[in-house]
């Protein structure tokens, strides 16, 4: 459905084993069977774990969910977790002590010096909530701050930072659908992806996988290669949905091709929003090569899309060629490119807007066209 049910129990006396706790049903996870859920807190005197590595153990033993409650005032340093549960986990930050009963803000978990993924997912449905994923810098080069593979069966993300994180592959965020089986499903509300770097995706890298998230703030990111915010390939799909805080890929740079996306054999559907709520937007993204907004490779056999629903803002970006956006696609087993670049100004007297809008192409084309 979207949503979730924490399960909010008094903790466990230190060194108690872990009990089976009330019945958690369809957690967020388009799960519609329920199981038995185990509470654990972290972070403080008085919670039923020092570490978070600990309670994930605690986890993976107990059967059924397992709800991670992290003290936000806790100095979660050196953080690196494989969570490899079959069953679902929901790791929540943000309390204030051990038992409160909500959260009141978001906790840190900082990868600093691990050579590891601040969290990687291996199997299992895992919901992450009120959290900071930062100083990821993982040796193998995939998913700086958060890396998503293997057996795993669906993610939802809720108001969770990656930021100051480094890859190879996926700077904020590497998920991978595409290596066999049934891709996870991924699903996630507030997510915002900022100052991360890598190769590829400086901000988050999609393979063959679909993501929805609602309110995406993909800033500042920065990709040596190709996608400074979004690089989706292999069949990769992101529906960015309009909110109340609106959605915005901006101020990311490429050192070769798409400043705020790269797309190959991908979709990107973004959707904007109301008259009531702030606009999606594409902006103030650049890159050393093509696509500044934008880039989009398509290729005869695969499906490659960018999809604009209602109001999107597209605008202040930069390229070397096609500021806005450029399209290199296989024509008759030929490369062609296309790019475009747009200009409006609205003027108050007398009331009128001019838009100039110019496209180029080195295809082959009639003059009659």
């Amino acid at each position: 459905s979207g949503t979730s049910t924490s399960l909010l129990l008094p903790p466990l006396a230190p060194g108690t084993p872990p009990l089976p706790r009330a019945s958690l049903c369809a957690t967020l996870l388009l799960s519609a069977s329920c199981a038995e859920a185990a509470l654990f807190t972290v972070g403080a005197r008085g919670c039923t774990h020092p570490t978070l590595d600990s309670a994930l153990l605690a986890a993976r033993a107990n059967p059924g969910a397992d709800n991670i409650h992290l003290v936000r005032w806790t100095a979660f340093s050196g953080v690196g977790v494989v969570i490899e549960d079959p069953e679902t986990v929901s790791i929540e930050g943000g309390y204030d002590k051990c038992n409160s009963s909500a959260p009141s803000g978001s906790t840190r978990l900082d990868g600093t010096g691990t050579g590891r993924s601040v969290i990687h997912q291996r199997d299992g449905e895992l919901v992450l909530r009120n959290l900071e994923l930062v100083g990821g810098a993982p040796f193998d080069g995939l998913g700086g701050g958060l890396r998503v593979d293997g057996a795993s069966r669906a993610l939802h993300i809720e108001n969770v930072l990656l930021s100051n994180n480094a890859a190879t592959s996926g700077g904020g965020a590497y998920i991978d659908g595409s290596a066999g089986g049934s891709p996870p499903t991924v699903t996630a509300t507030a997510w915002r992806i900022e100052g991360n770097r890598a190769k590829y995706g400086g901000g988050l890298l999609l393979r063959g996988v679909s993501a929805s998230v609602e309110g995406l703030q993909v800033r500042s990111n920065r990709a040596w290669r190709d996608g400074g915010g979004v690089h989706l390939e292999a069949a990769a799909g992101l529906w960015i949905l309009g909110s109340a805080s609106g959605s915005a890929i901006s101020g990311n740079v490429a050192g070769n091709d798409g400043g705020g996306a790269w797309v190959r054999n991908s979709l990107l559907w973004l959707a904007g929003s109301d008259s009531a709520a702030p606009a999606s937007s594409i902006s103030e993204n650049s890159a050393a090569g093509h696509g500044g907004g934008a880039f989009v490779v398509a290729e005869e056999s695969a499906s490659t899309a960018i999809v604009v629903s209602q109001a999107v803002d597209w605008q202040g970006n930069s390229a070397q060629v096609g500021g806005a956006f450029s399209v290199r696609a296989d024509v008759g087993g030929k490369n062609v490119t296309v790019t475009g670049i747009s200009k409006g100004a609205g003027m108050i007297r007398p009331n009128m807007a001019t838009m100039l809008g110019f496209m180029a192409t080195d295809a082959a084309v009639a003059p009659a066209l």
